[in-house]
């Protein structure tokens, strides 16, 4: 019986389907773990999930662009690869994310211990909306700006950074408003023994930390 040689490309979809397994237990992890980071902190809903959980869970997509740019030597190829993931991540996001999202609402509907609608804060989604409206344009108007002269390219780049910080300041001036039994329990707190592993126990910050940083080294690497 002869064996069949493993191919290149067997191995790639292997380690495409491991990184994938990773990348989703990191993520489940982050959430968990950023929600109580959020309760722990006295943050508003906003605060932790358009800032807090978005930073983490944009870093495999933030990461792309960078390492393409900085490892391509300047190639036009580099470029247009940073550049792609750049301007395709939202577009992903607000198709096949949006898409994923409604059937896993589908899913859960029909469980008895789960309600037949979703509680959100349209204060918070219409914040979020109205910033990405703006700061998603003038992104793609930078992207057809001429390579020379470099001083415009540099002009929105710094007023996207000065609307990301208004937009961070908007939410974190919000009110807290995030219950402990809203929250699942923190996946990490059975390695605390001084915390009891019940589902209504309040972790200490120390665990916490660990998990989001375990969560993000998940995501990252």
């Amino acid at each position: 019986m002869s064996s069949r040689r493993v191919s290149r490309a067997d191995v790639d979809v292997l380690i495409l389907v491991l990184a994938f397994v990773v990348i989703l237990a990191g993520a489940e992890l982050f959430t968990n773990g950023i929600e109580w980071f959020g309760r722990k902190l006295q943050l508003a809903e906003g605060a932790v999930g358009s800032v807090l959980a978005a930073v983490g869970t944009a870093l495999p997509e933030t990461m792309i662009p960078i390492i393409a740019i900085l490892s391509g030597s300047g190639s036009a190829a580099s470029h247009g690869i940073g550049v792609g993931a750049i301007l395709g991540a939202p577009f992903m996001l607000a198709t096949l994310a949006m898409f994923v999202t409604g059937v896993a609402v589908l899913a859960v509907m029909g469980r008895r211990d789960r309600r037949d609608d979703m509680l959100v804060d349209t204060g918070v989604l219409a914040h979020d909306m109205r910033f990405f409206a703006l700061a998603y344009a003038v992104a793609i108007t930078a992207a057809f700006l001429p390579p020379e002269p470099a001083w415009p390219k540099w002009i929105v780049a710094v007023g996207l950074l000065g609307l990301y910080g208004w937009y961070v300041k908007g939410h974190f001036e919000d009110d807290p408003d995030v219950d402990v039994e809203d929250l699942a329990p923190l996946r990490f707190n059975r390695l605390d023994p001084t915390t009891p592993n019940t589902d209504d126990a309040v972790p200490r910050l120390r665990i916490v930390n660990l998990q989001v940083l375990t969560a993000l080294g998940l995501i990252v690497v």
